[in-house]
């Protein structure tokens, strides 16, 4: 049972690091040219299997980054990374093209500011709790590379066109969490920086000189903050037990907010015109930038769910989300009439027997749930959506001299885009390693 569990954390970190290598960080989506690119999934993956419903979700030993409310549930250090792969088949209806990608995801570290330990040793109860985060997740995400061709205006001579961009926004967050009984608040302080690079350039087939060419680099700086609560009703049915113990059955609800952000944007552009003249070429400049900054306005995002909770067994939850894109500002990278974007999930999970140590299949936590995103652009007027079915695993694994940690598994298929234009069709794998540790703010004492 424990050889089990041991073979699949070496199996695992065995498979992160070979995916790593093989994906050295690949990202292609043809629809990030738009905007800031294809938005990033904050939940982690021990969410991801259940359709990332965050805003209510609470645990022990798991925590998750879009409610710092959450933090205050934790009964060990939990040190978190992880990786998504994915393949998609893009099709317009003609043409299909199978395209592999992956990156890591994330690296995060949260910690309850009380160990459970020394409440236990010293006989102390109390009704506050508190716990902390920090964490470096993707926010957005750009990596295209587009090829047509085209003539020339009153013209039959061709040119072959090739855009491509890479790039995207970070977060490096702190999160803080305090409770008192059923009531948890939290504050999340994100620093946003990233850049994103685009360039498009039109080659004349019969000279293969350079027709036009654009190359526009920005710089993305600013501070994002947000505010998360969540409330534990405990079932009328399913009080304190005589030991003492709180209530095993329980719904929790939780809500978020994150604010407007105003940021700076730093701009490099070049637009030029090369035109042939016998063995000569005459280039056109139109537009130069250097360093040039501007103010922006980052979207903010509210969030809120409910979870029905058997502790240690069940969990059902539904959950929505909703990122104000319409209040997007960039002149670097302009708003082409941007809409909010939205989520809605809902999932589900199970574990037989958290308790029974003969069969490690039984302590397995087994996840499902349905995702419905639709996203801040939009091509030819059609709005671009996104519809996925998940599933995943919790897989615990028992270290030496700590709690128990876990292998978490999420897999999601769909479908996005638009039916008039380019769709992706996907299957996508999170993997997250959560190490947790006891050990952590404990009293020694000695005699």
């Amino acid at each position: 049972m424990l050889n089990t569990a041991r073979r699949i954390l070496v199996a695992s970190v065995l498979l992160l690091g070979a995916v790593t290598m093989m994906a050295q960080p690949k990202f292609n989506s043809p629809y990030s040219r738009f905007g800031l690119g294809d938005l990033s999934n904050s939940n982690l993956p021990s969410l991801n299997g259940m359709g990332d419903i965050g805003a209510a979700f609470r645990d022990p030993f798991h925590f998750n980054l879009v409610n710092p409310a959450s933090l205050t549930s934790l009964k060990a250090t939990a040190f978190e990374i992880g990786l998504d792969v994915k393949l998609s088949n893009w099709s317009n209806g003609n043409e299909n093209e199978q395209i592999w990608s992956g990156n890591i995801s994330h690296i995060a570290l949260a910690f309850p500011l009380k160990n459970g330990f020394t409440k236990v040793l010293e006989g102390k109860k109390s009704d506050w709790e508190m716990g902390m985060a920090f964490s470096l997740i993707p926010k957005t995400q750009v990596g295209y590379n587009i090829r047509s061709q085209e003539l020339i205006e009153n013209s039959d001579d061709p040119v072959n066109y090739i855009n491509t961009g890479q790039g995207g926004i970070n977060a490096l967050n702190w999160g803080y969490g305090l409770s008192y009984k059923e009531l948890s608040l939290g504050l999340n302080v994100g620093f946003l920086f990233g850049s994103i690079s685009n360039e498009s350039q039109g080659t004349l087939l019969t000279t293969n000189t350079f027709y036009y060419s654009k190359e526009n680099d920005f710089n993305v700086n600013g501070v994002l903050f947000s505010f998360g609560g969540q409330y534990d009703i405990a079932l009328p049915d399913a009080k304190s037990t005589k030991d003492g113990n709180p209530s095993k059955k329980k719904i929790t609800i939780g809500a978020y907010a994150g604010l407007n952000s105003n940021v700076k944007v730093t701009q490099n552009s070049l637009i030029f015109r090369e035109r042939p003249v016998g063995q000569f070429a005459i280039r056109d400049t139109f537009e130069f930038k250097d360093g040039e900054q501007t103010d922006g306005v980052y979207p903010g995002e509210i969030g809120f769910g409910a979870h029905y909770v058997h502790e240690n067994k069940l969990r059902v939850g539904v959950n929505y989300t909703m990122q104000a894109w319409s209040k997007y500002v960039n002149e670097a990278a302009p708003n082409n009439n941007f809409s909010n974007a939205s989520t809605f999930s809902v999932g589900a999970s199970y574990t037989p027997n958290s308790k029974n140590y003969k069969s490690y299949w039984e302590r397995v936590n087994y996840k499902a749930g349905f995702v419905s995103r639709k996203d801040y652009r939009s091509v030819l007027s059609n709005s671009l959506t996104n519809y996925g079915v998940t599933f995943g695993f919790g897989l615990p694994v028992i270290l030496p001299r700590q709690g128990v940690s876990f292998v978490n598994l999420g897999f999601e298929l769909g479908r996005f885009g638009s039916e008039q234009s380019l769709q992706e069709t996907y299957a996508q794998l999170s993997l997250g390693f959560t190490l947790n540790d006891n050990s952590w703010f404990f009293k020694r004492k000695f005699n």
